[in-house]
């Protein structure tokens, strides 16, 4: 069973970025970790939190369709671009209006990883497989990436998904 944990510092980093357009849902299991399983599992804990609002759910989801690959977790922080693709750090900071700077980015993370990058498993997943990424997807561009931190037994969802 995943615990969403809503009380954690990095909540505050995040307030004082309020340009900040991504979605970010931390989780801890119970259950031992399991590869990709228990990012999976996250992850669909993570789109239940971001989709609830009332009776009708804003966003549909097929997780069955999500696939992922690992990353490098100081290459998911850094500024160096990957093909095209929308990165974590260009997500953060230069969104289609408005944006937070290196230093928020930065401080984010620190409060996300208080532990480093040893032991972060990152996977960046397919977007293809909800309507939560469709707006990316026409112009900006779609993320998302789960973050296990294994010191901290935690497990991260970052989502991104932004139009003009």
């Amino acid at each position: 069973m995943m615990e969403q944990l809503k009380n954690d510092p990095v909540f505050d980093a995040l307030a004082d970025c309020p340009a900040c357009v991504l979605d970010y849902c931390l989780f801890k299991s119970d259950a031992p970790y399991c590869g990709e399983a228990s990012h999976r599992e996250a992850l669909g804990c993570a789109m239940r939190a971001v989709s609830e609002d009332g009776e009708e759910p804003l966003w549909t989801y097929d997780l069955s369709k999500a696939s992922a690959v690992r990353l490098d977790a100081r290459a998911f922080l850094s500024p160096r671009e990957d093909g095209g693709a929308l990165s974590y750090r260009r997500a953060f900071v230069s969104p289609p209006h408005g944006g937070c700077t290196e230093a928020m980015f930065r401080r984010v993370n620190r409060a996300l990883f208080p532990h480093g990058t040893e032991h972060l498993i990152v996977l960046a997943w397919t977007t293809d497989w909800s309507d939560y990424f469709d707006e990316g997807h026409e112009w900006w561009g779609a993320g998302c990436w789960t973050v296990y931190d294994a010191l901290a037994e935690r497990c991260a969802v970052i989502l991104a998904s932004a139009t003009d």
